[in-house]
């Protein structure tokens, strides 16, 4: 499985497609520019439970993704929805790392996903 499917999304296109842009307007040096593209880290887990009134386990998934360890310890939120992949997650944790480094602030961004 190549890199590609794996964080397989719109909105992960389109962040490095931006990201491409700027890096190479800045002339971003391509080892660190080829870096930046994925997370550090990517968890992918799985939440068996059952309902009070349902007698069969229903499963969810859950991603985090750290995307720079590098600067220090990383924060974020959870969101909660049905439709969201691990491409969508890793993109939103690129994000908040990029609004992270804008303002110097001192930790650095992961995210986290629960789904169906």
């Amino acid at each position: 499985m190549s890199n590609s499917d794996l964080f397989e999304s719109n909105m992960y296109k389109e962040v490095i497609k931006q990201y491409d842009e700027v890096t190479e307007f800045i002339n971003l040096d391509s080892n660190i520019r080829e870096r930046l593209k994925l997370p550090q880290r990517a968890l992918t887990v799985t939440f068996p439970f059952r309902r009070d009134e349902y007698d069969e386990v229903e499963t969810v998934i859950g991603y985090r993704v750290q995307h720079v360890l590098s600067m220090g310890p990383t924060k974020g939120g959870i969101r909660y929805a049905s439709n969201v992949n691990l491409g969508e997650v890793t993109a939103l944790a690129i994000l908040m790392s990029w609004k992270s480094a804008i303002v110097g602030f001192p930790l650095r961004w992961s995210k986290g996903w629960c789904c169906n």
